[in-house]
């Protein structure tokens, strides 16, 4: 799969395994690995849901609608879900209300773009 950072990654990847001798001890070397695995760890954390309960908040959350997931270690034990939801802050739901679901970087940034414009 081709990423907007393949360049950048086979370029780290070839430093790595000694195919770009002038870069192997450069400053640029770390910096281009952190940022990648920043960029990587980042792509993991962001996590979507589609709503599938709003009984108790219609105006806040719509059934079918998918909503960014934030990470919220103390709320999922007690079956909770941090959701940013229509008024575009995030709180709190039953995690029972939504259903968990794997997206596409394409759908990730748009849904992201989304997000940012309310």
């Amino acid at each position: 799969m081709n990423t907007p950072f393949q360049g950048l990654i086979s370029f780290v990847n070839s430093v790595s395994q000694g195919f770009a001798p002038g870069y192997i001890n450069s400053p640029l070397r770390g910096f281009a690995y952190t940022r990648i695995k920043m960029m990587k760890e980042n792509n993991r954390s962001l996590r979507f849901a589609v709503c599938i309960q709003n009984d108790e908040y219609p105006a806040s959350l719509e059934r079918h609608k998918i909503y960014r997931v934030l990470p919220d270690e103390e709320a999922e034990p007690d079956g909770d879900i941090r959701i940013i939801d229509e008024s575009g802050e995030d709180y709190l739901y039953p995690a029972e209300w939504f259903v968990a679901i794997a997206v596409p970087h394409e759908v990730k940034i748009s849904l992201l773009h989304v997000s940012k414009i309310r």
